[in-house]
Formats: structure tokens, C-alpha cells, sequence
């Protein structure tokens, strides 16, 4: 199991409010370690270069270049980062565009500084962080046969995700396997909900059985 260190990141954000808030919260976790912050796309490309961080916070709406623009420019220059888009204005329209930028998690501010937070650990072990909603895009694009330079695919459960079906199938209540997990209470219901949309399935029953059949192997 992929164990974390340090997480570096970056911040390139034109509203000052937000990422103010961002940060005080990011501040409590001394994992995180912020390398840079910029309030626009030139200066942040300038600071990512000098810094190349292993997360990128981006907004989608700046002036110059926007979230998509400046996604693809980073991962030309360090393919390896992971990018977290966010925006107060998110549709399915962006976040599909995110997403074949090579975003590996789209986010609107509504969702929460709490969700966002969260993200961050997620994108470094899994490699993305999808909520429901932009599931359910990735999901009706990728029906439709849509065209995306980043071939999404289904993925296998992680292992963290494999231990939260040990501990919920083992009859764990959520504030337990939170503090297992070193999440909030609050996520709980959402990380499983996350877990039976990404491998196709509807419901906690078709979960609990499909967890039964991969157990017995």
C-alpha cells in the first residue's frame, strides 16, 4: 500500500477570499507544503517552473489563460502533476473539458473547502478524485463514444479503498472507519457511494456481493 510523505502544491487562483480559506485549511494538515500561490496564469506558470510541485490547485475562470489552457500547459511541462481544477461555475460542458485536459479532478467550490482538502491525498494515491457528479459525466461521455485524449478507463479499487469495504462489510460504524482512514465522518457515505459508481454498479447490495466474490480469491 501506497504510503504518503510531503505533498507539494501549488495554487493559481484569482479570488483571494477562497484560497484564503484554502490554505488556513490545508495549514492544519502538516503533510501539505505549499510551494507556491498566484493570483494569475503567467505569474503561476512562472512559479511552477521553478517549483514543479506534485499537485496544482487551478481555477477555471482567470484572465489571460483559463483552467483548461493552463492544465494542458503544465502537463506539457511536467506531465507527472497532478491537477485538481476548481471553479464556483463548474457545468458538465468544463468539467468534460477539464478532464481531457489531463485534470485528474474537477471540483466547484460549492462542493467545499472540506471535499477539496480531502482530494489532495486521494489524487496522490489513485491517481484522480471524481464526486458523484463528475462521475456521472465521465460516465455519460465516455457512453456516447466521446472522443478523450486521455483514455479514461475503469479503474481497480485502490488499496485504501479495499480496506474501507473490509471495515464497512466488517460492520464498522463510519466514525470508526473514519479515524482508520484519516477521514472525516462527513465523507464516509460519499467514499462509498464513489466506490460503487466507479466499478458500474447501482447499489450497496450489488457492492456487497461483488466484494464477497473477489474475497473468496
Amino acid at each position: 500500500m501506497k504510503t504518503l510523505n510531503r505533498i507539494t502544491y501549488g495554487i493559481i487562483d484569482d479570488d483571494t477570499a477562497f484560497v484564503s480559506l484554502l490554505i488556513q485549511e490545508l495549514k492544519k494538515n502538516p503533510r501539505f507544503e505549499k510551494k507556491f500561490l498566484s493570483f494569475d496564469s503567467k505569474d503561476g506558470i512562472v512559479k511552477f517552473k521553478i517549483y514543479k510541485p506534485k499537485v496544482v490547485l487551478i481555477d477555471l475562470h482567470m484572465p489571460v489563460k483559463d483552467g483548461i489552457e493552463l492544465s494542458k500547459l503544465i502537463l506539457e511541462i511536467a506531465p507527472e502533476t497532478l491537477i485538481i481544477g476548481i471553479s464556483g461555475y463548474l457545468n458538465d460542458e468544463n468539467i468534460w473539458e477539464f478532464i481531457q485536459a489531463g485534470c485528474c479532478c474537477p471540483l466547484d467550490k460549492s462542493d467545499g473547502i472540506e471535499e477539496i482538502v480531502e482530494a489532495i491525498p486521494s489524487v496522490v494515491i489513485d491517481g484522480y478524485y471524481y464526486t458523484l457528479n463528475v462521475q456521472r459525466v465521465v460516465n455519460k461521455n465516455t457512453a456516447k463514444g466521446a472522443n478523450n485524449s486521455t483514455s479514461i478507463k475503469k479503474k481497480a479499487l485502490s488499496d485504501k479503498e479495499w480496506k474501507f469495504l473490509d471495515l464497512y462489510f466488517g460492520g464498522k460504524k463510519y466514525a470508526e472507519i473514519a479515524s482508520e482512514l484519516g477521514k472525516s465522518p462527513r465523507t464516509i457515505e460519499k467514499f462509498k457511494n464513489r466506490i460503487i459508481k466507479k466499478i458500474g454498479f447501482q447499489t450497496e447490495e450489488e457492492l456487497h456481493n461483488y466484494y464477497l466474490k473477489k474475497k473468496k480469491f
